[in-house]
C-alpha cells in the first residue's frame, strides 16, 4: 500500500462529501479488496469514518464514508483597523467558535 493511493482516495472522499467504496472502485479503477484495504487504513489513520447506509435492492447495503471533521480545527483571523474576528472551524468548515473583538 502506498502512501499517494492513501492520499489520493482521502482527497477523493474529501471532494465528494461522502461516497461508498463501491463508487470510489468505480471511480480509482482500483480492485474492490484493496479499496476496503485502503480505507481500512484511513480509519485506522482516523481520516475516514462511515456514515449512513443506504437500502439495497439486491447485495450489501453501501456505507457511506465521510472525511473525520475532527481530523483538525481551523483557524482564521482577520486583524482589521476597527475590530478583529477570530473564527474556528473543524476540518469540514463547519464553524464551532467564532469572536470579534474591538
Amino acid at each position: 500500500m502506498k502512501r499517494s493511493e492513501l492520499t489520493r482516495l482521502a482527497k477523493l472522499i474529501y471532494a465528494e462529501r461522502e461516497t461508498s467504496r463501491a463508487d470510489l472502485t468505480l471511480k480509482t479503477r482500483l480492485a474492490s479488496g484493496y479499496i476496503t484495504l485502503l480505507v481500512r487504513r484511513l480509519q485506522q489513520l482516523k481520516w475516514v469514518i462511515e456514515g449512513a447506509r443506504l437500502p439495497s435492492e439486491a447485495g450489501r447495503r453501501k456505507v457511506l464514508l465521510h472525511i473525520n471533521p475532527d481530523l483538525a480545527h481551523v483557524i482564521g483571523i482577520e486583524i482589521g483597523r476597527i475590530h478583529s474576528l477570530i473564527v474556528v472551524t473543524d476540518f469540514l468548515g463547519k464553524v464551532l467558535s467564532f469572536k470579534k473583538l474591538r
